[in-house]
């Protein structure tokens, strides 16, 4: 006689009750209909969420022109002679300087420490998105965003966004993929010379404390200068200003302004946008001596 296992297994198979077989297959069918079930509602749901991000997305407000502007600057009152004679101020005080006009380091310092792949992404940095995801999770006494210059301008100057919600930078992402399309078709698909408009935009639009937005209004009122006086050192002071003006403003909060100016100067030597010399110069320099308050 066999009496090795694989026999036995099936002399047990065999001789199974009719009640057995019928809770196996009622155990398989109520098995395959949970799974069934279960990747209904998973399809479902990733359906809905897709339906709810593309509702989210024909809502975002329209671009009607590539130009997003500030629209609130200081108006001056000159005599004949264009002897400045007074300036009237709304909330913001903001005087626009051209591109041209705005030394390198100082666009390069707004770059490095807001979005140091500007000059490569579409709008979205996707790189720094999954960074600062990384970090948020990691790392809890850190807070990090993922906003990219061309996002931050549309958060300050597209009308009717959402704010501080899911919503609100998912349009954000949508609007700043919009907005370069549109502007490097409207420069004949020229990308760098959209990208400098956009950061021109930008450095004109920012709010850099005390109701200053704007570099130029920051250059007169933080060193009684123009913009285009402005050295690497005083550049980097500018540059720091952001994220939180009420706390870096560098006439009120010089050490949080220093901490960040460090932060800025180490990442322009990072990205070789200065040599280890210049860095050494501006390092040894202190422009906080310097800062005027004047009236900008």
């Amino acid at each position: 006689m066999d009496y090795s296992k694989d026999s036995n297994d099936k002399k047990r198979k065999e001789h199974k009750s009719p009640t057995d077989k019928v809770a196996n297959k009622t155990g398989l069918l109520v098995f395959r209909v949970l799974i069934t079930l279960t990747l209904v509602i998973g399809f479902a749901g990733v359906g809905a969420g897709v339906g709810a991000y593309f509702g989210i997305l024909k809502n975002s407000p329209k671009l009607e022109t590539p130009k997003i502007l500030p629209n609130i600057y200081t108006t001056f009152i000159v005599d004949k002679s264009m002897k400045e004679l007074d300036r009237l101020k709304g909330e913001e005080n903001r005087t626009y300087v051209s591109f041209d006009k705005m030394p390198q380091d100082l666009k390069d310092a707004f770059v490095a420490i807001e979005d140091e792949r500007f000059y490569s992404h579409n709008g979205v940095d996707f790189r720094g998105l999954l960074r600062a995801v990384y970090v948020n999770i990691t790392d809890p006494d850190r807070t990090e965003g993922a906003s990219t210059i061309t996002m931050q301008l549309i958060k300050n100057n597209v009308r009717n966004l959402p704010r501080n919600t899911l919503e609100t930078k998912l349009q954000e992402q949508y609007l700043a993929v919009q907005y370069e399309k549109m502007l490097t078709e409207n420069y004949n698909g020229d990308v760098k010379a959209a990208k400098d408009y956009i950061l021109e935009v930008y450095m004109n639009s920012i709010a850099l404390g005390h109701n200053y937005n704007g570099v130029q209004a920051a250059a007169n009122y933080y060193f009684d200068k123009d913009v285009s006086e402005l050295t690497l050192s005083e550049s980097a002071v500018i540059a720091a200003i952001t994220q939180f003006p009420t706390k870096n403003a560098p006439d009120t909060g010089p050490e949080f302004n220093r901490k960040r100016q460090i932060d800025i100067l180490e990442k322009m030597l990072e990205l070789e946008m200065i040599s280890q010399s210049e860095f050494d110069s501006a390092m040894a320099d202190d422009p906080y001596t310097r800062i005027s308050q004047s009236e900008a």
